[in-house]
């Protein structure tokens, strides 16, 4: 079982970058991703539960009289290169349920998701993954110190004996953070 899903995830980990927006539609098709699966022996099945294409608004402008598709001629959209980061990231997103048949075995699944972007997004998204995971780490700190701040104002309610152990004591903190604003705003007031 566990050979099998090594193979199975090797086979969900398997990437490409695209170099140009025309390579985007082979890119999607289904026929080529199927062909991907003689060389782990195995038979896989591929069934796509979502598609959002984020490309939509770069290549049809939002208007009410926006053209067919059969009017639309790929060689004359022009894409900027590379494409602007702060307009937007964009890519086309599957998730997939992706099942695996070895001779012999039980099918094994795996939910995942497939991404299809270009080499110059992707080379911006690895750069900026640093940034994210400092704003993510950020955010944590922000968040635990809320906590500490919230659970030390609590502690010091309890020590002051206005709260009781065993009472609920969210009412009392808001009631106590109410008027410490208040006492403060007051002295806003008279300072002015």
């Amino acid at each position: 079982m566990f050979i099998g899903l090594k193979k199975l995830v090797d086979y969900c980990e398997d990437s490409n970058a695209l170099a140009d927006v025309k390579d985007i539609s082979p890119a999607t098709s289904l026929e080529r991703g199927r062909s991907g699966h003689e060389k782990y022996g195995t038979k896989v099945k591929l069934e796509i539960m979502r598609c959002k294409n984020s490309f939509n608004d770069l290549i049809l402008p939002k208007t009410d009289n926006k053209p067919k598709p059969e009017e639309i001629n790929l060689d004359e959209i022009v894409i900027p290169e590379p494409l602007p980061v702060p307009g937007g990231f964009r890519d086309i997103k599957f998730n997939v349920i992706v099942t695996m048949f070895e001779e012999g075995g039980e099918p094994m699944s795996i939910v995942g998701e497939i991404q299809i972007l270009l080499k110059t997004m992707l080379d911006t998204k690895l750069k900026r993954h640093d940034l994210y995971e400092i704003q993510r780490i950020e955010e944590f700190y922000d968040k635990a110190k809320e906590r500490m701040d919230y659970a030390n104002l609590i502690h010091q309610l309890r020590v002051a004996d206005l709260v009781d152990e065993t009472e609920r004591t969210d009412a009392y903190v808001e009631f106590f953070l109410t008027i410490q604003c208040l006492f403060f705003v007051l002295s806003l007031m008279l300072y002015f």
